[in-house]
């Protein structure tokens, strides 16, 4: 789960604002002015929650590069890679005449440069802040990709109304206190102004970390013991050979047998909620099943199994 999160943390750099310019370009992570419109054939992904965004869009056919993660939906891996996500290959890119690559925060900027000074249209997207923001992404990628005024697909419309509804369902109940992160000596976590926090917030939890300038920091043990959180939530590694339940039960049995985490509410109370990292720490479409499962556990107090 560390490297799931120090690749979230990696920084493009970029500018703040993603806004639609007017007419018909878009103004991107980067400040570059990207066209709209472009019915795109050939489309590289620069990282996996991309290439879920596309695949969810309906432009599954038209991918013709991905990076060494994309693994979802399962047949992308049938397409061909262009190397790491902040090591992909500009040699390849280019071999695949893309009409659009599409970038992500992570992805290495020099990269990005090198392809536009290869006369390759990139977008780059900077990481979403809040569930809604995804769907705002997934939006903008269509409206770049696509034929030039094609209807944005009814799947997310579908997709803003379910986040609607599963928001809803909150209601008024009582915020159990959240630690995102597996508990040590340091541990990464969620702040305000991440995805993660947002959906924290969004299923009926509140997180322990009220503030931050970052919006994956590191806290100290003492940290997490003062905090006390009611439930903990964490994640599978991204190598993807460990399954939930296996994940949870080893977690469980260390927390159980240390004399420190052994005192946290979450840990005395069975309250240990472990998610499939692909889906909790994508900011892509399965964000939506994350919610819903953290949404689940914390209104009926049931742990992940």
């Amino acid at each position: 789960m560390r490297r799931s999160l120090i690749i979230i943390a990696l920084v493009l750099s970029i500018v703040p604002t993603l806004a639609m310019a007017a007419g018909s370009t878009y103004n991107d992570a980067t400040g570059m002015a990207v066209p709209c419109g472009l019915d795109a054939r050939r489309i590289v992904s620069l990282a996996p929650n991309v290439t879920e965004m596309l695949c969810f869009l309906g432009l599954r056919e038209r991918l013709a590069g991905r990076s060494d993660f994309c693994n979802y939906p399962p047949d992308v891996r049938a397409v061909p890679s262009v190397g790491g996500f902040a090591d992909a290959s500009v040699e390849r890119i280019v071999a695949l005449a893309p009409d659009l690559v599409v970038a992500y925060q992570g992805n290495s900027r020099d990269l990005v440069d090198s392809l536009r000074a290869a006369h390759i249209t990139v977008l780059a997207l900077r990481e979403a802040a809040s569930l809604p923001e995804i769907a705002e992404q997934m939006d903008t990628l269509w409206r770049v990709a696509a034929q030039d005024g094609a209807p944005v697909p009814l799947q997310l419309a579908t997709w803003r109304e379910r986040l609607a509804k599963l928001t809803a369902d909150v209601g008024d109940r009582p915020r159990p206190r959240v630690f995102f992160g597996y508990p040590g000596e340091l541990s990464m976590t969620c702040a305000p102004g991440s995805f993660l926090n947002d959906l924290i917030r969004r299923a009926g939890g509140m997180n322990v970390l009220p503030s931050g300038r970052e919006r994956w920091p590191t806290v100290s043990a003492e940290f997490v013991v003062r905090a006390a959180p009611e439930w903990l939530l964490t994640a599978t590694s991204c190598s993807g050979k460990e399954s939930v339940a296996e994940k949870r039960s080893q977690l469980v049995r260390e927390l159980e047998h240390d004399k420190v985490w052994s005192t946290l509410p979450a840990v005395r109370d069975g309250h240990v909620l472990v998610l499939d990292s692909d889906v909790l720490l994508r900011p892509g479409p399965r964000i939506l099943d994350a919610l819903a499962e953290v949404q689940t556990a914390l209104a009926g107090g049931k742990e992940s199994q």
